[in-house]
């Protein structure tokens, strides 16, 4: 489905400033997270295969960097790669392992982005077209990576999901308390769902979450399985 000429429009009257970054602007200066995007290519998997150009990644981190501009954190590109996906033969298989077995699934998708082109000690984005199931990205605390798809269940492009995402490599778990809030859990308007959250008006972070994800973006790097968050501040 195509994305429409003013998917970055709407999205930039959607995302505005909060008034939750008073927490840092008084006294905190902007930290500057580097990132490294990999588009993945695939001649026989369409949902593997990344139809972005270079600059539309960049206005999608645009995009994303004015929801975290209210918590004083931006993260830079440092550079974008096209790659071959990985595990390609086993990718069509997530389509039924989504719903039986998501243990399954969950190591299917860890295979889809290759490590040998890795930004070590920082972060990776690793960009499909489309997920099998319902979903628009993943962290992978274990790869310390983030997995996104350029289109939502609805064949929408959503850039405050990859902000989303971004959210959990800076320590944020699921937050139910606000239907507005960056890190409320649940699919991103997913077909058949009546409870599904909209990621075009989610983008609110509290005081709180703005404290976290902050002492996280202090260490340079996402958090990590067996490394504590914030490194242990």
């Amino acid at each position: 489905m195509s994305r429409g000429p003013t998917w970055l429009a709407l999205m930039a009257c959607a995302i505005a400033p909060h008034s939750a970054s008073a927490a840092w602007q008084s006294e905190l200066e902007v930290l500057v997270l580097p990132v490294r995007v990999h588009m993945l290519t695939s001649g026989t998997v369409p949902e593997l295969n990344s139809t972005l150009s270079e600059r539309e990644i960049r206005q999608v981190f645009d995009e994303a960097n004015r929801v975290w501009q209210q918590a004083g954190i931006r993260w830079e590109v440092e550079s974008v790669l096209r790659e071959a996906a990985a595990g390609e033969q086993a990718f069509p298989a997530a389509r039924e392992t989504g719903r039986s077995g998501r243990g399954r699934f969950r190591l299917i998708l860890l295979q889809v982005c290759p490590e040998h082109q890795w930004l070590q000690g920082a972060w990776n984005v690793c960009v499909i077209r489309e997920f099998p199931v319902p979903a628009g990205g993943v962290f992978f605390p274990e790869r310390r990576q983030v997995l996104w798809s350029e289109l939502n269940p609805r064949g929408q492009m959503h850039p405050t999901i990859l902000a989303h995402e971004l959210g959990h490599s800076l320590c944020l778990p699921h937050d139910s308390e606000s239907p507005n809030n960056l890190m409320r859990g649940g699919p991103a308007q997913g077909r058949g769902s009546g409870t599904a959250r909209d990621p075009s008006t989610a983008v609110e972070l509290t005081a709180a979450q703005i404290a976290v994800a902050r002492r996280q973006a202090a260490t340079g790097g996402p958090q990590g399985i067996g490394s504590p968050c914030g490194g242990g501040a």
